[in-house]
């Protein structure tokens, strides 16, 4: 094996970003609101996110999360709150309210944050990253190095999937987030963000 066994890590990287999750739904969330760079914006939010989760697994917060169980369990927690309530918000809101209670519909700088907090709201994801960039590495190259360059070809993958996900849902935009469509998906949105926020909850 090469100090980093390369087709492998990308080959599993793009079945992870490509498998939907909170981020692909906050991502169209943005979009049936705030159209394309709207969208955009929830893409850095998510971007931001991982790269923070990241830093934090290679800094050693996993293993300090790992000797805390409560403190895991917290963060744990709070983050199934948050998706829970987002959930909530869009299925309560009525109406014409379904599209403006989405907060899209704010600005992109709401769109990032909301994108940012969805992702670290999985406090989970650092002790995955933590154990996931590991078993690409050899022996020799298990450090900071190591873990860096991956971290880099991680984010870079998930950064073109994302800018292809919002260029081609934004592009549908029309068809799928007439008011109609819209307000039938923010409901849809918001029984899977409860629906994660339970799942998060449960595990």
């Amino acid at each position: 094996m090469t100090a980093i066994d390369w087709w492998p890590f990308v080959a599993a990287s793009l079945l992870l970003v490509v498998t939907p999750g909170a981020g692909t739904l906050s991502i169209l969330g943005a979009l049936s609101g705030g159209g394309l760079r709207a969208g955009y914006a929830a893409q850095a939010g998510l971007l931001a996110g991982d790269l923070i989760l990241i830093a934090l697994a290679g800094g050693g917060v996993a293993a300090l999360l790992a000797a805390h169980p409560g403190w895991f369990e917290l963060l744990r927690y709070a983050g199934a709150l948050y998706l829970a309530w987002l959930g909530a918000k869009l299925l309560l809101a009525r109406g014409d309210s379904a599209t403006a209670a989405a907060p899209a519909q704010r600005g992109a700088g709401a769109c990032f944050r909301r994108s940012l907090l969805i992702t670290l709201a999985n406090p989970k994801a650092i002790l995955f990253f933590m154990a996931f960039f590991p078993q690409f590495l050899d022996a020799g190259h298990a450090g900071a190095a190591g873990f860096a360059q991956l971290a880099v070809v991680f984010c870079l993958i998930n950064m073109l999937y994302l800018a292809l996900l919002v260029w081609l849902a934004g592009h549908l935009r029309r068809r799928a987030f007439a008011p109609g469509g819209r307000l039938l998906l923010n409901r849809l949105l918001g029984i899977c963000f409860l629906g994660l926020g339970i799942k998060y909850a449960l595990r």
